[in-house]
């Protein structure tokens, strides 16, 4: 038997079609907007970055020019040209095509989308060298790459080390990149390479290479001017600066970062220079920085081997303050904060925030004639606060509220420092004193304790004996983070 329709069921059926009509619209208008977003992003890209193919890096005849792709033409899949033809640039040709190319076509969505947002930090154009080395060596150690297109050449003299240039900060142009394709073993590579030069591009700090110059010769990165991943540098200023590039790294690859995490257990070692300069011949406003190996001494600890100019010791029995000389250290810091909390958007905005800081303060400085120094940790780890504390006002929170996830960079930072401050006066230090006295009271009474609550069966001495990629999970469950946003 027929069942007959009542009123009631037939407005019903009449609604529920609208519906079913306006979700498959909302689908498809969110579909849509995801792809514009994509195409925004590769729009980007190709009004900031010029690609300039250097077929022959050793001619330095007036009249040759690189060649500079079409960016429109690649990004409408009609490319061609020399570049695309030179089989010894394939490498490179990958790369290019990630950056620009629709990704049904091998483009790189993801990365496409962090070129977007750190090409979006100063809105200023780049160039980028793409140097075929592969088919002749560079001659006279690289003279005419380095001059022209201010490349960084190898150990061998004959190859191009992927490197990033700054200018002279115009507003307009943020410096160039130059990359090889023979040190280049992977388009994978060339990518993490890139974001990372590139984010040098974008950062303002303290440079202060005057505290760090002695006998006529600079020792911010040390006596041999070059920096490891294992390895303590000098200069604070440069430790960041390197720790904020490599967290760019990090954030795209999270097997990258879970591989780093595992090199920095307490019972694996960290390196420090000890060839410096002898005291007694420096003369002038020096950091006592230059000499790490004879402050960690001071402070108690011994080398358990020393090899090549470097003493190396466990990272379990260093003091935090030594520990933040390491730039994957605090690129960790960085990157797994922006992970499980605040996502990709918002620490470009932190990143904003204090390079406008920096700036201030340096014309602040400037003005008054005097020469203190930045600290560019504390700025910086001060803006991933605000940026994350959705309304928490450090100095209005009760020390009995529960922790906030704006207080995560914090956790962090004590936390890849093996939780070895022993006072609120010790952990400020770490940053010169210069983070607001309000953010270090909230997490030293409130974030330290509940750190401690996470973390309490792998704690021995008062500071950590073992550490697991899971306890970031943890640690940020315990400050209401809002989870992976990558």
């Amino acid at each position: 038997m027929n069942k007959t329709l009542t009123t009631r069921d037939r407005v019903r059926g009449f609604v529920l079609r609208p519906v079913a009509f306006l979700l498959c619209c909302a689908v498809l208008l969110a579909a849509a907007s995801a792809d514009a977003l994509a195409q925004s992003y590769r729009d980007r890209v190709a009004d900031y970055l010029l690609f300039y193919y250097v077929g022959f890096p050793n001619n330095d005849h007036p009249n040759y020019k690189p060649v500079l792709l079409d960016n429109q033409a690649i990004l409408a899949g009609t490319e061609s040209g020399d570049f695309w033809e030179d089989s010894d640039v394939a490498v490179l040709q990958e790369f290019v095509g990630g950056a620009l190319r629709d990704p049904s076509s091998g483009g790189s969505a993801r990365f496409q989308y962090f070129l977007s947002q750190i090409l979006g930090i100063r809105g200023a154009r780049a160039s980028v060298y793409l140097i075929d080395d592969v088919e002749k060596p560079l001659a006279d150690g690289g003279k005419v790459a380095t001059r022209r297109y201010s490349a960084a050449i190898d150990a061998s003299g004959e190859r191009v080390w992927p490197a990033a240039t700054n200018s002279s900060r115009a507003k307009s142009y943020a410096g160039s990149f130059a990359i090889g394709a023979y040190n280049v073993v992977s388009d994978r590579d060339a990518k993490s390479a890139f974001l990372h030069e590139l984010t040098h591009l974008e950062l303002e700090t303290d440079e202060r290479p005057h505290l760090f110059m002695a006998g006529g010769k600079s020792y911010v990165y040390g006596t041999d001017g070059d920096h490891y991943a294992t390895e303590l540098i000098p200069d604070l200023s440069r430790t960041f600066d390197e720790a904020v590039a490599n967290s760019m790294e990090l954030l795209y690859d999270e097997g990258e970062a879970q591989e780093t995490f595992r090199r920095f257990q307490p019972d694996d070692y960290i390196r420090v220079e000890v060839s410096v300069p002898d005291p007694s011949s420096v003369t002038g406003p020096i950091s006592p920085d230059l000499w790490l190996d004879d402050q960690i001494q001071a402070a108690g600890a011994r080398p358990f081997s020393t090899l090549d100019g470097y003493a190396f010791y466990m990272i379990g029995d260093l003091p935090a303050r030594f520990i933040i000389h390491n730039e994957l250290v605090l690129a960790l810091v960085f990157a797994e904060y922006t992970r499980r909390h605040i996502g990709l958007d918002a620490y470009v905005r932190a990143i904003r925030r204090a390079n406008q800081r920096i700036i201030a303060q340096k014309a602040q400085l400037k003005s008054y004639g005097s020469r203190a120094t930045i600290s560019s940790i504390a700025n910086f780890t001060e803006a991933l606060c605000e940026v994350g504390s959705e309304g928490v006002n450090p100095t209005e929170t009760s020390v009995s509220a529960d922790p906030s996830p704006a207080l995560l960079p914090l956790a962090y930072l004590d936390y890849f420092t093996g939780l070895s401050a022993e006072s609120q006066a010790e952990f400020s230090a770490l940053f010169d004193d210069q983070l607001s006295e309000a953010w270090v009271e909230l997490y030293w009474t409130v974030g330290r304790p509940a750190v401690d609550s996470v973390l309490g069966d792998a704690m021995g001495q008062g500071r950590l004996t073992a550490t697991n990629y899971s306890d970031l999970d943890l640690i940020a469950q315990a400050f209401g983070a809002a989870g992976n946003q990558l």
